[in-house]
C-alpha cells in the first residue's frame, strides 16, 4: 500500500523541474543529472524497491540528512519539488570526500568537527610536511598530522599553517569558507560576550568557551573546566604546532585559525583550554599550525525573494549566483522588455530573460541593460550593491590577474559552458555563461559561451565597463560597452 501510495504522486506529476546550484554534488540529485526533479524521486524509489542503481554518491540520494537513503527521501523530494517544502540538504563535502557534521549557532552554521582535507578545493595537493625544520621556514600552504600520527587525524583532524588557510585556491568545500575573525567575534557574542570585550585580546568571557568544548575527557584531559556544549560546536583539543616546529598540548588545547591577518607575519587565531572556560583571542606565527573550522556561506535575499548564495573571496563577500531580481529596492517593477526594436531604444532600465526564456531563469538569472544597474532605486538587495569596476578589478588582482583570473572564477565541467571549459571555480564564485543581448538589433547571443557582468561604473552618457569570460580563455577581459546592452549581473555586499 505504502509503495501505491508513493507511486500514485509520480503518475500525477512528471514534468516539473526545480534546478539548483551545483555543489562538489548536488543535494537531492542521486541520478547525477545536474537538477533536482521528479526524475530523483523515481530513482530513489527504483533503487529502494527494485534494486536499481545506486545514488551517484549515496549522500546525494539522502535528501532529508537523517543518515540513511530510504522512501522518506523520495517524500521529501517531492514534498520539495511540488509543495515548496525544504530544500535537499547534505552535509559539507571536502574535495577528498571527508563528510563534515555541522550545527547552527545563531545566524552561522559551522562545522562540528575539525578540518581534514589534504586538497586545495581546485585539486591541488596541500603539502605535507613532517619535518620541523622545514615546517617553521614556509612561506607557502602546508599541513600535518599531530606528531605526524595518522591515528590522530579522526579525532582532532590535521593542522594547518596560515598560509593554507590564506590560500586563494580554497582549503575550505565548496559553499564554505574559513571563518574570519568577526565571523569568530559574532559566535562569541551569540554565547554571551559584550562587543567591547570581544575585541580584546587574552582570555575573555565568563563561560562562552564551555560552551564551545566537548564535554567530559574522551580527547580533553581533565579538568575540562566549564565544558557544556551548549552550542554544539564540539570543540577538539587538537594541540598544535608551534617553536622549532614541535608540537604541543594535544587534550589540553583547541587552537583556530581564523582567515584574518593581524600583520604581516601574524593572524587572528582563538583557543580553548581544559583549564579555561573563556576564549582565549591572539596573533599566531602564519608558520603555526593549528586547527580549522569553517562556516557557511550566507545567503542574501532580493525583494521577489529570491535567495542566492554567497562567497567570501578575499576580504569581501560576492553573490555566487547571477541576479534574478525584477523589481527596484523599493518595490516598483523593472520593466521586462521581449521586443529587440524596443529594447535597442531604450535609455531607461529594464530586464529580460535569455531569449525571452523564462526557463533559463533558474540557472543563468536575468539580463539588465545598464540603465537599471545605474538606477538610483537599485536592483541590489538592501546591505549590497552592483560591484564597481574598482572592485572587480581588486577581485580579479587577489585571484592573480586578469590572464588567470577568468579560469577561477568559472563554474567546473560542462553542464552549462560549452567544452573546452578548464574552469577550476577554486575561489567559489561559479561563473555562469548567460551570453547577452546586444548588437544594433538588440539580439541574444552565447549563450554557454560567455559571461559578461556590467560593473557599476560608467565612462559616458552612453557607454560603461563590464567584464567577460570566455568558455575557452582562462582570463577575465574588460571591455566597455553601450549601456543598452543586456549583461549579467552581481553584486557585492556593502
Amino acid at each position: 500500500m505504502r509503495k501505491k501510495f508513493h507511486l500514485f504522486y509520480l503518475v500525477i506529476v512528471v514534468v516539473l523541474t526545480a534546478t539548483i546550484a551545483a555543489d562538489t554534488f548536488l543535494c537531492g540529485d542521486p541520478n547525477a543529472d545536474g537538477s533536482v526533479d521528479i526524475s530523483d524521486a523515481v530513482y530513489l524509489i527504483s533503487y529502494i524497491f527494485s534494486g536499481g542503481a545506486a545514488p551517484q554518491p549515496i549522500l546525494a540520494g539522502d535528501a532529508n540528512h537523517d543518515g540513511s537513503v530510504d522512501i522518506s527521501d523520495a517524500v521529501y523530494l517531492i514534498a520539495y519539488i511540488f509543495s515548496g517544502g525544504p530544500h535537499p540538504y547534505c552535509p559539507p563535502t571536502d574535495i577528498d570526500g571527508n563528510v563534515y557534521q555541522t550545527v547552527t549557532i545563531g545566524t552561522q552554521v559551522w562545522m562540528a568537527e575539525n578540518l581534514k582535507v589534504t586538497h586545495y578545493r581546485n585539486g591541488d595537493v596541500i603539502p605535507n610536511v613532517p619535518d620541523g625544520a622545514t615546517w617553521v621556514s614556509l612561506t607557502t600552504g602546508a599541513y600535518c598530522e599531530y606528531n605526524n600520527d595518522l591515528s590522530n587525524v579522526a579525532a582532532y583532524g590535521r593542522l594547518y599553517n596560515w598560509h593554507a588557510v590564506n590560500d586563494s585556491r580554497n582549503i575550505a568545500p565548496e559553499g564554505w569558507h574559513v571563518a574570519a575573525d568577526a565571523e569568530w567575534k559574532q559566535l562569541e557574542m551569540y554565547l554571551g560576550m559584550s562587543q567591547t570585550e570581544a575585541d580584546q585580546t587574552g582570555w575573555r568571557g565568563t563561560d562562552e568557551g564551555g560552551k564551545m568544548k566537548e564535554v567530559g575527557t574522551t580527547h580533553w584531559l581533565s579538568p575540562n573546566i566549564g565544558a557544556t556544549n551548549e552550542s554544539g560546536f564540539s570543540g577538539l583539543p587538537g594541540g598544535y604546532r608551534y617553536l622549532g616546529g614541535q608540537y604541543y598540548d594535544v587534550g589540553s588545547h583547541g587552537v583556530f585559525w581564523s582567515s584574518t591577518q593581524a600583520s604581516s607575519g601574524f593572524a587572528w587565531c582563538r583557543n580553548l583550554g581544559s583549564a579555561f572556560s573563556g576564549i582565549h583571542r591572539y596573533d599566531g606565527g602564519k608558520a603555526d599550525g593549528f586547527s580549522v573550522r569553517c562556516v557557511k556561506d550566507p545567503t542574501v535575499t532580493d525583494i521577489d525573494g529570491n535567495a542566492y548564495q554567497t562567497v567570501t573571496i578575499g576580504t569581501r563577500v560576492w553573490m555566487a549566483e547571477n541576479l534574478r531580481v525584477t523589481h527596484y529596492r523599493n518595490g516598483e517593477a523593472i520593466p521586462n522588455v521581449t521586443d529587440s526594436p524596443s529594447w535597442a531604444g531604450l535609455t531607461t532600465g529594464a530586464y529580460c530573460e535569455y531569449n525571452n526564456d523564462v526557463s533559463n531563469v533558474a540557472t543563468y538569472g536575468r539580463l539588465y541593460n545598464w540603465y537599471a544597474v545605474g538606477d538610483s532605486r537599485n536592483i541590489a538587495p538592501t546591505g549590497w550593491h552592483v560591484a564597481s569596476d574598482a572592485e572587480w578589478q581588486t577581485l580579479v588582482d587577489y585571484l592573480g590577474g586578469n590572464a588567470v583570473a577568468g579560469w577561477k572564477m568559472k563554474e567546473t565541467g560542462t553542464a552549462h559552458w560549452l567544452p573546452p571549459n578548464s574552469g577550476t571555480n577554486e575561489c567559489g564564485f561559479t561563473a555562469l555563461p548567460g551570453g547577452y543581448r546586444g548588437s544594433n538589433n538588440a539580439v541574444f547571443g552565447d549563450l554557454g559561451n560567455y559571461a559578461c557582468f556590467w560593473t557599476s561604473t560608467a565612462i559616458s552618457s552612453s557607454y560603461a565597463w563590464y567584464r567577460s569570460i570566455s568558455y575557452n580563455y582562462p582570463e577575465i577581459s574588460h571591455y566597455d560597452s553601450r549601456k543598452f546592452y543586456g549583461f549579467s549581473v552581481r553584486c557585492v555586499k556593502d
